[in-house]
């Protein structure tokens, strides 16, 4: 039983992979430092290097399903990315928090093109007593020069 119980934790951490940590929280601008802006995320780990800029990360406390809040990739670098707060959570990030990377959204797809609407749908209908009184009406004779 405990043999069993011991292979169940090795595949789940062998599946789960490698994980990224929040190493460190950086302020960015002169004082008077507001909440979270300015705020830069540093994240370190071996999976850093699966991450793209504009990537979503989630933030959680180990042994805690807790979300502490969004991050958005701005830059990665060899073992190492850093984000900016998109969402925040219910407490403040800390050192040691655990990152969860998303599945990246697909890019926003553009809306068909709207089909050309048919030459003879926007012209008014003509009037077939229009088109005959035209035709029918005699021609002007030119005026004769004048001496």
């Amino acid at each position: 039983m405990v043999s069993l119980w011991s292979s169940l934790i090795l595949t789940f951490s062998v599946l789960a992979g490698p994980r990224i940590f929040l190493a460190r929280v950086e302020r960015t601008g002169l004082p008077p430092y507001t909440d979270d802006q300015g705020k830069i995320y540093i994240l370190q780990g071996e999976a850093c290097g699966t991450l793209r800029v504009r990537s979503r990360v989630v933030l959680q406390r180990p042994g805690s399903n807790l979300t502490i809040g969004t991050l958005s990739i701005v830059s990665v670098a060899d073992g190492s990315a850093v984000g900016t707060m998109m969402e925040p959570g219910i407490t403040f990030p800390m050192k040691g928090d655990e990152a969860i990377a998303l599945p990246d959204l697909p890019p926003p797809q553009a809306a068909p093109p709207a089909a050309p609407p048919q030459p003879n749908a926007l012209a008014p209908a003509r009037s077939s007593k229009r088109a005959t009184a035209r035709s029918t009406r005699p021609k002007r004779k030119p005026k004769p020069p004048v001496s």
